[in-house]
């Protein structure tokens, strides 16, 4: 479902779910706490304070009844969406006599650092998992791949990975460019929609147009006739809002260049 509101306050859920064969630590929790405060420090930022996460983080681990092995969640195989919804539907069971999913808007579910056979992640966002007070259809629990590092040597973390997933639920589609005449684009990844662990995890300008972020008269626009006239100053999306952020040129009806100027600096790395 993509049909995350992109302003008000937000009921979103941190479920600690462990297995035989990967058994979850106490000391994760602190961590996992930081994780949430950096995602929220994030969501604050883009949105100008527009939208709030309310977290619900019970800070125990929920076995699961199966090992991780065998829920077989590999993304290769035909019935991975099946075997995810089992997955989630065993933690959102087993938390639910300690945990009210009431208006839960994202459930993201926390692995522990030993995990192995879990290699990348399980997910979905039109979910036929039920909790006691009703569905709950997006979710998402990271894997292995989290808690390595990217091929830039740069360490992947949960918040972003989990405001990536929230993106896709507001209706970013991201993962682009991914393919330029034919060769995948293995370049800078200038935001985080396209690689929640790439150089840059700021919300491009363009995504921030369409989510409200970014209001009318902080957007330049003019039309290509202009181009060759006109200068436009820019404040780097990296730093707080001021004067245009984005210069936005149609073309058609359904095409537009939209310019915007970036720092090494904040959620950019240097």
């Amino acid at each position: 479902q993509v049909d995350t509101p992109s302003t008000g306050n937000l009921n979103v859920f941190l479920i600690p779910i462990d297995f035989s064969d990967a058994e979850g630590s106490v000391d994760q929790f602190d961590a996992a706490q930081e994780q949430i405060d950096l995602f929220n420090g994030w969501i604050d930022f883009h949105s100008r304070s527009a939208l709030t996460f309310n977290w619900v983080f019970p800070r125990q681990w929920f076995r699961m009844p199966r090992s991780s092995a065998d829920y077989g969640i590999i993304k290769q195989n035909p019935d991975y969406i099946e075997r995810a919804w089992e997955l989630a539907s065993d933690g959102v069971a087993a938390a639910d006599p300690s945990v009210d999913f009431t208006d839960n808007q994202f459930v993201y579910f926390l692995l522990p650092e030993t995990i192995e056979h879990i290699a990348i992640d399980f997910a979905h966002l039109e979910a036929l998992v039920f909790s006691d007070e009703g569905r709950t259809p997006k979710f998402f629990g990271g894997g292995k791949f989290f808690y390595g590092v990217s091929y830039k040597g740069i360490p992947r973390e949960l918040w972003s990975v989990w405001a990536h997933e929230t993106g896709h639920s507001f209706g970013l589609a991201g993962h682009a460019p991914v393919n330029v005449q034919g060769i995948d684009y293995m370049g800078p990844s200038l935001h985080l929609m396209y690689d929640q662990s790439g150089d840059s995890r700021i919300l491009s300008a363009w995504n921030q147009w369409l989510l409200g972020w970014m209001p009318e008269e902080e957007v330049y626009c003019l039309p290509s006739s202009d181009l060759d006239v006109t200068d436009v100053d820019l404040t780097p999306l990296e730093r707080p809002p001021s004067g245009y952020r984005a210069a936005m040129v149609p073309l058609s009806e359904t095409m537009v260049i939209v310019v915007e100027s970036r720092r090494p600096e904040g959620y950019t790395i240097p």
